[in-house]
């Protein structure tokens, strides 16, 4: 399935809040086809990583970044 948009958020507490919020208000503004992401710590490391974007590019026509120290 084609994701429109993905919300890329931080692993911590605040970033999560942050990604749930953008979620809440995107479906509540009509959009069907979001979803969020968040990295693991461990393995991703802090911020966007890179190969995730890659990743989320062919799945996605729009990335939010949320509580990504940007």
């Amino acid at each position: 399935e084609q994701w429109g948009i993905t919300i890329y958020g931080d692993y911590d507490v605040d970033g999560i809040c942050a990604t749930s919020i953008m979620l809440e208000t995107l479906r509540d503004l009509g959009a069907q086809h979001v979803r969020p992401y968040i990295p693991s710590r461990h393995e991703e490391g802090y911020g966007l990583n890179a190969d995730a974007i890659e990743l989320l590019a062919k799945e996605s026509r729009l990335l939010l970044t949320v509580d990504c120290g940007i």
